[in-house]
């Protein structure tokens, strides 16, 4: 785990890159006949199943709704998922599909390692619901007009470690007394390609898995960063936001709730504390009219924190799709 706190976009590219050195410690060396490779994962995306994959080639797929406070996603080579993203392409919503060449399924991956992640754990998403979402069929319900999402299949890891994580407060349902746990909002997928050389593509395009010049294994980062420059260390509507949206489009409205804890520090030493504020905008029962007023003022404003997108909205795991 992580140290407490949340940095601005600007720290996590230093910072975390010394977590990136670190992690080389967990990960298997290469073999002579093939090589681990890591997909960084940042940002407010969930983990659902890919029921619709043959069960001798599963996959998972990422998903994230486009919401406010929230870049399209960028997928770039190497590892640094933390860095500036504001030059590179961005994805439109759709559906996508990750494909590496000769990568290992698996039950036959070497070494058996574990997971190690801390993704909020929600398993009681029905299949429909989740079909929807990937069709384009869910619908807000406020609105009633369907949600544009980002979903990208990805083959089924060897095993998953947690990048960075920050502490929360979530349930399905009201928050009241709930202890804050440490959850992550950075993974990175191992996986081990039967090759010394990486072949990947996304809907038949090419993309480059990288080491940056280092001694990272190739790496591949997709990343949903928060585009806010405004900073409130009291209220994170920017996670509330994120929160909401993918309550709305796994069809768990009112079924899921989040709580941010209050901040300290300026610029890129901005960190949480333990204490939460009482305050609606800050405490969000999804589409309460109170709190989502609030928030929507509080959104036209700038009313977010620093980095609050990727720092703050755990990613979730449905249905145990990652393990």
């Amino acid at each position: 785990m992580m140290k407490d706190g949340c940095i601005s976009r600007v720290g996590c590219s230093v910072v975390l890159l010394c977590f990136l050195g670190c992690s080389l410690c967990t990960t298997p060396s290469m073999g002579q006949n093939g090589t681990w490779v890591e997909v960084m994962v940042n940002g407010p995306w969930d983990y659902v199943p890919d029921y619709a994959a043959p069960p001798a080639h599963p996959r998972i797929i990422l998903i994230a709704p486009a919401s406010p406070g929230h870049k399209p996603p960028t997928i770039l080579a190497g590892p640094n998922a933390a860095g500036d993203k504001s030059n590179q392409p961005q994805l439109w919503p759709g559906l996508y599909t990750l494909s590496i060449d000769k990568v290992r399924e698996r039950p036959q991956c070497p070494g058996n390692q574990p997971s190690t992640v801390s993704l909020y754990p929600y398993r009681n998403v029905s299949r429909q619901n989740i079909q929807d979402a990937l069709d384009g069929k869910a619908v807000d319900p406020t609105t009633h007009k369907p949600i544009p999402r980002f979903a990208i299949a990805l083959p089924q890891p060897c095993y998953a470690t947690s990048m960075y994580e920050s502490r929360s407060k979530m349930d399905d349902s009201q928050i009241d007394k709930q202890v804050e746990m440490a959850y992550t909002t950075w993974v990175s997928l191992h996986y081990f390609v039967d090759s010394d050389f990486v072949d990947a593509t996304i809907n038949g395009l090419p993309v480059t898995f990288d080491s940056d010049g280092g001694s990272y294994p190739p790496s591949l980062s997709i990343v949903m960063a928060s585009d806010s420059t405004s900073n409130d260390n009291e209220c994170d509507a920017v996670s509330l936001m994120s929160v909401e949206s993918s309550a709305k489009l796994l069809g768990l409205t009112g079924h899921l709730y989040a709580q941010f804890p209050m901040m300290l520090g300026s610029g890129s030493t901005i960190y949480q504390t333990h204490n939460y504020s009482s305050k609606p905008k800050c405490f969000l029962p999804m589409l309460g009219a109170t709190n989502s007023k609030s928030l929507a003022s509080g959104a036209k404003t700038g009313l977010t924190a620093v980095g609050s997108g990727d720092c703050h909205k755990a990613q979730i795991n449905i249905n145990n799709a990652l393990q």
